[in-house]
């Protein structure tokens, strides 16, 4: 059981191991003890991946917002957003986070595929190439 307040560091470990067993509402309390500690952009992150893999979409957006709020350069927020969008079905919103993240990264290979398949979905095969 995580303490109230716990660094950043153990909330990162922690919250892996719980997530690797798949217990997300666990990660998601040891990232909360870490974010009681510290507001970073990391424990926001990991906590919006978690509360994504329970199917909390809403919830997950907001921590990735955070996220980005702290962080406007890590590829990878946006992407994890743009991915959250796209379960939502929110399609020209996960395609913007998409690009958004390749232009942080122009090689973010998940960022490229997910943006073909956004583009397959809505039929632009073209553009899905």
């Amino acid at each position: 059981m995580p303490t109230s307040k716990r660094s950043v560091e153990d909330a990162i470990e922690a919250g892996a191991l719980y997530c690797d067993q798949r217990n997300y509402r666990m990660a998601i309390a040891e990232y909360d003890a870490g974010l009681a500690n510290q507001k970073v952009a990391i424990l926001y992150d990991l906590r919006a991946i978690a509360y994504y893999r329970l199917g909390q979409y809403e919830r997950a957006l907001v921590d990735h917002t955070e996220a980005i709020e702290l962080d406007k350069e890590n590829a990878n927020y946006w992407f994890n957003r743009g991915l959250t969008y796209f379960a939502l079905t929110r399609l020209v919103e996960a395609l913007e986070d998409f690009r958004r993240a390749l232009i942080r990264d122009p090689e973010h290979l998940c960022a490229h595929i997910a943006s073909g398949r956004v583009y397959a979905q809505k039929r632009d095969y073209p553009a899905a190439m």
